[in-house]
C-alpha cells in the first residue's frame, strides 16, 4: 500500500513539474478541483466513523477496537469519541487534520493568488494530493479493520495502528 502512494505521489509531482508554467489563477482552479474531487470520500470516512461509535463497547476485545477507532477519529480530525458534548459552531478544524484540509487550503489560495505566488501554490497542490492520498488510505484501512471486528467478534484480528 505503502509504495502505491509513493508511486503515485511522485507521478503526481512529475506531472506537476513537467507541465507548461500555469498562472495563479489556473492553479487555483485546480486546487479547488482536488479538494472537491476528494469531498465525497473525506464524507464517507467521516459517516463511517461515526456509524462505528455506538457499535464497539461491550464486545470481547473491545479495547483494541476502541484505539484502532479513535485513531481513525482523531487523524479525520472529528471530535473524541468520549466528548460529552459535541463542539460549538466556532470550532475551527486544525490543516492538520483529514477534513481541515479543503477549509484551510480554500482558506489561504485567494491571498497566494493576490501575491501570484505560483510557486507556494504549486507547493500546496502537490501537498494536498498526497495528504488526502495518504490520509483517506490511513483512515480507511483503521476503519476496515474495525468494521471487520464489529461482523466478526471474537475473531483474530491483527490490528495495525
Amino acid at each position: 500500500m505503502t509504495r502505491t502512494v509513493v508511486a503515485v505521489t511522485a507521478a503526481i509531482a512529475i506531472t506537476a513539474c513537467s507541465s507548461s508554467s500555469p498562472d495563479a489563477q489556473e492553479l487555483a482552479a485546480e486546487i479547488d478541483a482536488v479538494i472537491t474531487s476528494y469531498q465525497p470520500q473525506v464524507d464517507a470516512l467521516v459517516a463511517r466513523v461515526q456509524a462505528i461509535k455506538g457499535k464497539i463497547v461491550d464486545k470481547p476485545g473491545w479495547q483494541h477496537a476502541w484505539r484502532i477507532a479513535e485513531a481513525a477519529n482523531d487523524t479525520a480530525g472529528l471530535p473524541p469519541f468520549t466528548a460529552l458534548a459535541p463542539p460549538g459552531p466556532g470550532r475551527i478544524i486544525p490543516p492538520g487534520f483529514l477534513i481541515g484540509i479543503g477549509p484551510d487550503v480554500r482558506k489561504r489560495t485567494p491571498k497566494l493568488v493576490q501575491a501570484n505566488d505560483t510557486a507556494q501554490l504549486a507547493r500546496i497542490l502537490v501537498d494536498i494530493r498526497f495528504r488526502y492520498i495518504r490520509e483517506i488510505v490511513q483512515v480507511s484501512n483503521e476503519l476496515d479493520q474495525v468494521e471487520y471486528w464489529i461482523a466478526h467478534p471474537g475473531a483474530a484480528v491483527a490490528w495495525h495502528i
